[in-house]
């Protein structure tokens, strides 16, 4: 696909199934991600790749962060590490030594998250950006070896998109002004 037009017509899929993205395509994405833009080359990121019999495990430590697994809570936290086929953890890991900012750190991984998705986009997979309680859930955070420092960017949720298209598309006109006018 077109580069630009991958990047203009981006958008976060309702549903997302089929199968899971090859070792290749994985690494196609992975590739993308680490050459995020990165001030002072800090690397202050890193990725957990979650698939087949690992999504049913997070899902357990989904419903236990829950508070109750064996409840409707318990059970909708378990549906959430199901949404796709394929699950990428990305793990803000900043170095606190270095002569770079943690706020510019933290961009850096949200740069290195919308690589991903782009690459995801570019192979012919819908990708979806998810935090939420599970998130920051400390239970969520063990379970995938986080460090004190460390803290969940995001879940990032890839496979073939299906229900209803998501809505219109934005245009630049309502947030870019020129300055000075």
């Amino acid at each position: 696909m077109d580069a630009l037009l991958n990047i203009a017509s981006r958008a976060t899929p309702r549903q997302l199934g089929g199968d899971t993205p090859s070792q290749i395509e994985i690494r196609a994405m992975m590739n993308c991600a680490v050459n995020a833009p990165d001030h002072g080359r800090v690397r202050p990121w890193r990725f957990l790749v979650i698939k087949e019999e690992g999504l049913a495990a997070l899902g357990e430590v989904f419903a236990a962060a829950s508070g109750n697994a064996d409840s409707a809570a318990g059970n909708a936290a378990r549906a959430r590490a199901l949404r796709s086929p394929l699950l990428i953890v990305a793990i803000y890991s900043p170095h606190a030594e270095a002569r770079i900012s943690e706020f510019e750190q933290l961009l850096s991984v949200g740069a290195a998250v919308e690589n991903c998705i782009l690459a995801a986009g570019a192979l012919g997979y819908g990708a979806m950006w998810k935090t939420g309680k599970l998130a920051l859930a400390s239970e969520v955070q063990a379970a995938l070896g986080l460090t004190k420092r460390e803290k969940i960017s995001g879940f990032i949720h890839i496979g073939t998109a299906s229900g209803p298209e998501p809505g219109e598309r934005l245009k630049h006109d309502a947030f870019v002004a020129n300055w000075p006018e």
